[in-house]
């Protein structure tokens, strides 16, 4: 099989795994299945992306602080590139930081006038798309097209399945190549930590016939 080079491709790998037909267009949908996939591929590849700090998808930037306080709780502020998807470290040294994210801010407090961002960035070019990453994409593209366009609990559930095993090989191997780090504390992040709420968005689904 030639490598995914194209968002079509990554739909068509998609359909596959449902055993449905193959598309050629989600730029200009024509058909039914063309239309859906337009509808789901861009939401989709910003899910996965933010699911994880992937190598392929890392970008570092100097921000400067804005000129305008935040309004209380910190004492500065930082505006986040537009392609901005998910923070992967500040400064390079994560310990003691204290942070949100608010509003396409970062907000902090130090006395720093700039600060050396590294984040997941909004990456679209999929011939860029490390392999693990490509494979989840696809299983996680049909796993939201599925309720669409199969009544087969069978395919549905093969698909969650080995779904489950390659995001936790790609996962492992994207993270063998980089240096362990500790993680950013976030005000947010903490207190969600404890609420166990289940947010895959098809909990509800039995997926064994």
């Amino acid at each position: 099989m030639s490598k995914a080079t194209s968002e079509v491709d990554i739909c068509n790998m998609a359909l596959s795994l449902l055993r449905q037909q193959g598309i050629s267009s989600i730029s200009s949908p024509s058909s039914d299945t063309e239309i859906l996939c337009a509808l789901f591929y861009d939401n989709v590849r910003r899910y996965v992306l933010r699911s994880q700090t992937w190598n392929c998808a890392l970008k570092r930037r100097v921000l400067a602080a804005s000129t305008e306080a935040p309004a209380f709780g910190y004492s500065k502020k930082f505006l986040l590139p537009n392609d901005f998807l998910r923070l992967a470290s500040i400064n390079e040294s994560e310990e003691g930081l204290d942070y949100e994210i608010e509003d396409g801010y970062l907000l902090l407090n130090t006395s720093e006038t700039s600060l050396n961002l590294k984040y997941v960035y909004n990456k679209e070019a999929v011939s860029g798309f490390d392999a693990g990453l490509v494979m989840l994409l696809a299983y996680e593209l049909a796993l939201h097209l599925a309720p669409q366009i199969t009544d087969s609990n069978t395919y549905i559930g093969r698909v969650q399945e080995i779904k489950s095993f390659i995001e936790n090989e790609a996962r492992g191997v994207d993270g063998q190549e980089r240096p362990p780090r500790k993680i950013l504390h976030s005000k947010y992040l903490n207190a969600r930590r404890g609420m166990g709420a289940n947010l895959f968005p098809y909990s509800g689904i039995d997926w064994n016939e």
